[in-house]
This record gives structure tokens, C-alpha cells and sequence, in this order.
């Protein structure tokens, strides 16, 4: 009767991710060009984990190092391969990654770590905006507020 769901730790990483897109392509048709390329050009510049990162680090030697210029998209695509070798400038400006000789990148120990707690950062930081906009609407929709604006208090008591 009340059997426990098992869901393959594959499918849940990736299997969703595809069944929506299908969904999606499906419904609003193949993503353009621009689209596509605005959409990596995002991933390249994140404050999170991405695929880039794994790419990256599959590709990276036993001491965390890489040479830019060495970096490759697995299926040889240009574009891919150009926004691969930005997000490791960008991995490089958020201080994930240090500079070691021209264009040789030494990433830090725990650099992915990193990504996870901007990411939590700036989850937070969106909470709490929501939070504070959620609460200032609901004040200025509240009848007791705007009761008390409308209300002209006599001379004297009006302190």
C-alpha cells in the first residue's frame, strides 16, 4: 500500500531538468539562437554552481590547475568553449581562482564549496527583499494605517 518512492539520484539531477525542457520546447518551440546565447552568457557570469563549473573541473590537473587557453567544451563547440574560458575569468574575479602564471588559473580547494555559499548568499538576500516588500504592501494596505492618516487629530493633540 504505502510503498517509498525510489527515484534514481541521476534522474533527479538531470532527468527533470530534461523532462522540463522537452515541455518546454514542446510548448514554446526550439530556443533561438540569441535566446541560447544569452542564456549561457547568464551562466557564464552566475554567482552559483553551473554546468560550466563541472566542465571546467573535469578538466582541471591533479593540483587544481588549468591553462585557459587548454580549456574545451566536451563537444567542441566554439561558443561553448569561449564561455568556458570566461566563466574561468569570472571564477578567477569572484576569488575562486588565482592567477599563477600567464593565463594559468590555480583554483582553490573547496572552489565549488565557495559558488554553494553565494548561491545560499544571495538566496538570503532575496528572502529577506520579499520579505521586507511583502511587509511594507501589507502596511500600506492595512485599514489601520490608513485610518490613522486620514484621521486630523485637534490642535494640540496632534503631538
Amino acid at each position: 500500500v504505502g510503498r517509498d518512492l525510489v527515484i534514481p539520484r541521476a534522474y533527479v539531477s538531470h532527468g527533470f531538468r530534461s523532462a522540463a525542457q522537452d515541455v518546454a520546447t514542446e510548448r514554446l518551440g526550439p530556443r533561438g539562437r540569441e535566446d541560447a546565447r544569452l542564456a549561457l552568457d547568464r551562466e557564464t557570469r552566475a554567482h552559483r554552481p553551473s554546468r560550466l563549473d563541472r566542465m571546467i573541473e573535469a578538466q582541471l590537473d591533479a593540483q587544481g590547475r588549468i591553462r585557459v587557453a587548454h580549456l574545451r567544451a566536451p563537444d567542441r563547440s566554439p561558443e561553448l568553449t569561449d564561455a568556458l574560458k570566461a566563466r574561468a575569468r569570472e571564477l578567477k574575479r569572484l576569488g575562486l581562482a588565482t592567477e599563477i602564471g600567464r593565463n594559468i588559473f590555480q583554483f582553490e580547494p573547496g572552489w565549488q564549496d565557495g559558488l554553494k555559499a553565494m548561491e545560499l548568499h544571495l538566496d538570503i538576500r532575496k528572502a529577506l527583499v520579499r520579505a521586507r516588500t511583502h511587509d511594507l504592501a501589507r502596511g500600506l494596505a492595512d485599514p489601520a494605517r490608513q485610518l490613522s492618516k486620514a484621521l486630523k487629530l485637534p490642535p494640540g493633540l496632534d503631538r
